[in-house]
């Protein structure tokens, strides 16, 4: 994802700092939702808040769940806190901030709630994908560290975002369908009702061929179309109607969302860390450890790399490392270590 193209987009939108969810959705909706939350990631480094439209979907009394707690009268003095000061009440052991924060954010919910049933097809009702969002934004109330400087809001949509989806792959069907599935999925659905002059071909060629074969992509389409009403795993699809359905359930192999989630802002945070010490000792240490691709180098290797010797190259990294222990800087990592 180039971070300058990202900033170039927005910059027309932004105000005092943020941009609403409606410009975010109209810029970035066609993006796969992995792809939209590393936009997301770039929003946060840069300090830039998305403003949810946490009024969508209220005033209607008949879509309205049964709030999960009820807003004690006592603690009306936390409705002029914000969400992190309230996540710092909880953290200091106030429960009722919690209580707070669930009322607060409850159009935060439902908005998202209402973004995933416009988008799909399924057998749970609103007040059924609400509870799971619900649990979500407690998770985030949970996890949410109010030191590391973000905005709540910006991280518990993932947390909120990911509990209604396990919702509707784990209740809503038959088939257990895996996250990147049905980002596909969602970004499909988004061109279908965006862009219906688009015939099927040109869908494929113009957002999908250098993503995947057409093969997989006319199952994309069956899918997309049958997933959450089928009554049978066998059923066939492709061309030759040569595969069943139950070959696409869900990769057991991948991060649960929890650790996908913390993942992601443990790198976030290591890349601050790592941008405390020079350009020279935070190059050595991202290839000593293999941060750039995976594979760890010899301090040779880094010596051919940049022209100087092994011995030198251990003295840097020694140096290095000596300063990323200093509790300034170690501290921001200690937590996901804890954990």
């Amino acid at each position: 994802m180039n971070k300058q193209y990202v900033l170039d987009r927005i910059r027309p939108y932004l105000k005092n700092k943020s941009i609403t969810e409606k410009e975010f959705d109209s810029l970035f909706s066609n993006l796969e939702l992995r792809q939209q939350y590393k936009v997301i990631n770039i929003l946060i480094e840069e300090g830039i808040d998305i403003i949810y439209d946490e009024m969508e979907g209220q005033g209607n009394d008949s879509t309205t769940p049964t709030m999960l707690y009820v807003y004690a009268g006592e603690d009306k003095k936390f409705s002029s806190l914000t969400n992190e000061q309230l996540c710092a009440l909880y953290d200091q052991g106030y429960k009722k901030a919690m209580e707070a924060l669930v009322v607060k954010n409850q159009g935060l919910v439902r908005s998202r709630v209402l973004r995933y049933i416009k988008a799909y097809k399924n057998s749970l009702d609103f007040d059924d994908l609400y509870q799971f969002g619900m649990m979500g934004l407690m998770k985030a109330i949970q996890k949410f560290d109010v030191k590391k400087g973000r905005h709540f809001t910006t991280y518990a949509v993932w947390w909120i975002d990911q509990a209604i989806l396990r919702g509707i792959m784990d209740q809503s069907s038959l088939i257990r369908i895996p996250v990147h599935l049905y980002e596909k999925l969602f970004k499909l659905l988004f061109i279908v009702e965006h862009k219906d002059y688009l015939t099927k071909d040109e869908i494929y060629e113009n957002y999908f061929s250098d993503k995947m074969s057409r093969e997989q992509f006319d199952k994309l389409m069956y899918i997309s179309k049958y997933i959450l009403n089928l009554s049978s795993l066998n059923e066939c699809v492709g061309e030759d109607k040569d595969t069943e359905l139950i070959e696409f359930i869900c990769d057991e192999n991948s991060l649960s969302v929890e650790k996908e989630i913390e993942t992601k802002f443990m790198r976030k945070d290591l890349e601050d860390v790592l941008n405390t010490i020079s350009p020279k000792e935070k190059m050595i240490i991202r290839l000593r450890f293999g941060l750039e691709d995976g594979r760890p180098r010899t301090l040779e290797e880094i010596g051919e790399k940049l022209g100087v010797t092994r011995e030198r190259i251990r003295q840097i990294e020694a140096k290095a490392i000596r300063k990323l222990r200093h509790p300034s800087r170690s501290r921001k990592l200690r937590a996901y270590i804890e954990e």
